[in-house]
């Protein structure tokens, strides 16, 4: 990447949330934000954070672990380990070239933002996973894939393929 194309990735802002997030087309609902965790500015090149995919002890082989348990065990990683929040999460959606190939296969979380669902008034976590192409609805064709993002509540189990995205520090430190 040359010094023309530094990007920024701004993590402090409030997240966006997709309009097709909406409850049957409704934006009077208006989702809450339970803990944004505002890793500052990425304003050096994007391409040298490290993230890693993170499972617990808990969530090995057909192991599973409640919701509420992993975020618990998230937020206590030692530094430099942190979780990246839903404003990374969308600045991968916009840069796909720059998400592993090896995560087509996993729903990745972005712990750093935890949502309050507008109706169902649970706490939900934002994922990023691949479509393989099935989706027509968001303006796809169908047979080319692409990446999306949706929600897992927290009062669900986490297992082997609901692995953490965790920024582990950069190239250079």
């Amino acid at each position: 990447m040359s010094l023309k194309e530094t990007q920024i990735i701004e993590t402090i802002v409030p997240p966006r949330i997709p309009d097709f997030w909406m409850i049957g087309g409704q934006k009077k609902w208006k989702w809450g934000i339970e803990n944004h965790d505002p890793d500052g500015s990425w304003s050096s090149d994007p391409e040298k954070i490290k993230l890693e995919l993170y499972l617990s002890k808990h969530q090995q082989g057909e192991f599973q672990f409640g919701g509420h348990e992993l975020w618990k065990e998230i937020k206590e990683l030692p530094w430099p380990k942190r979780p990246p929040n839903m404003n990374f999460m969308h600045y991968l959606i916009a840069n796909p070239r720059r998400i592993p190939d090896s995560w087509k296969s996993e729903a990745v979380f972005f712990w750093g933002t935890i949502l309050r669902h507008p109706f169902a008034g649970d706490l939900c976590v934002p994922f990023l996973y691949f479509d393989e192409g099935h989706d027509e609805n968001h303006g796809h064709e169908p047979g080319h894939g692409h990446w999306c993002c949706f929600y897992y509540f927290l009062n669900n189990r986490f297992g082997v393929k609901h692995p953490a995205a965790i920024i582990t520090g950069t190239s250079g430190e």
